[in-house]
């Protein structure tokens, strides 16, 4: 059973620096928060501040995870050299779409990506 997650987030009033270790960033809509999730067993959540790029958190719960043989869903954010070169080296199965920018467009399965709206209605 997965429990709702609640989460608090307060600073003190005169307290600098605590907007980034209370995982609050600042981007054009203002302060914001990322959710990042591994959806396994067992469901892994982590906040980052909402001005951190998501393929830095995205590699950092990868390493931890146990993914030989299975298929990593995610989007185009988590296309990164570093993601995909981990991914090879724990023979799991990449479904990721390529950047628009990337000189060499991968080939990946869309039926894949019809999961990942699975994944994301768990958050």
């Amino acid at each position: 059973m997965i429990r709702p997650l609640f989460v608090s987030i307060s600073m003190e009033p005169g307290q600098k620096g605590a907007v980034f270790s209370q995982a609050i960033g600042r981007s054009r809509d203002g302060l914001t928060t990322k959710i990042h999730a591994v959806v396994d067993n067992p469901l892994r959540l982590e906040l980052t501040a909402g001005q951190r790029h998501d393929s830095v958190m995205g590699y950092e719960m990868l390493k931890s995870v146990n993914l030989t043989q299975k298929q990593v869903v995610a989007d185009r954010a988590y296309d990164t050299n570093r993601i995909l070169k981990l991914l090879e080296e724990q023979e799991a199965t990449p479904v990721i779409p390529s950047k628009k920018n990337r000189r060499v467009q991968r080939k990946w399965d869309m039926d894949g990506i019809m999961k990942t709206d699975l994944k994301k209605s768990v958050l």
